[in-house]
């Protein structure tokens, strides 16, 4: 939410039915415990967090600072491009059939 687009956080401010059904949520395990309770937890989250919108802004405010600061934290060492991150795997060479 916070990282998202302002069009993303529209949507999700509509679907109030859909919140309301994840604050009601109920999932016990097999040995009886409740682990639907961070789903409802989440869901009461994001339903405060929607109907504050001064808060939402400042939450967007401070992610978004915090990515700049990883961001620049990344350029300053020196690293550069995919190589430097894991990007894309490369295929193998292929195996030569052994005679």
């Amino acid at each position: 939410m916070c990282t998202s687009s302002s069009e993303f956080t529209s949507e999700v401010c509509a679907l109030v039915d859909s919140r309301r059904t994840l604050k009601e949520f109920v999932y016990v395990d097999e040995t009886g415990k409740d682990v639907g309770a961070n789903v409802r937890q989440k869901a009461k989250d994001i339903t405060n967090l929607l109907q504050d919108e001064e808060r939402l802004r400042a939450e967007r405010r401070s992610r978004g600072a915090m990515r700049d600061r990883m961001l620049g934290n990344i350029a300053e060492s020196g690293l550069q491009g995919e190589e430097d991150f894991g990007g894309p795997r490369r295929s193998p060479p292929p195996r030569s059939a052994a005679a």
